[in-house]
């Protein structure tokens, strides 16, 4: 199973059921851990599901812990530099995203 079949047979649907229930159970909170799948997904969405996504950012109810590109204990076992590079590159998508 590589990457895309990984993102089209799980992380999007993941992502698609994460928005409808936050939509709508009001009172419900999510918080994603690394942000490789979820930046594919965002990609494909259109401006009124990116504007939903980022009004659930902004009143708390969907977090990102931590801000990286993806999980480093799996990703970034070579070196210091390499976890440094992982949080870079999902502090950029954060800020370029969502301010």
């Amino acid at each position: 199973m590589d990457e895309n079949d990984l993102f089209l047979g799980y992380a999007s649907k993941v992502f698609t059921s994460i928005l409808y229930t936050l939509e709508k159970a009001g009172e419900r909170m999510f918080t994603l851990t690394d942000l490789r799948f979820f930046e594919k997904w965002w990609n494909l969405q259109n401006i009124t599901v990116k504007n939903h996504l980022r009004k659930l950012v902004f009143e708390g109810r969907l977090a990102f812990a931590n801000g990286l590109w993806m999980e480093s204990e799996t990703t970034c076992p070579a070196s210091y530099h390499d976890l440094l590079d992982n949080a870079i590159a999902g502090h950029f998508f954060l800020s370029n995203t969502f301010g």
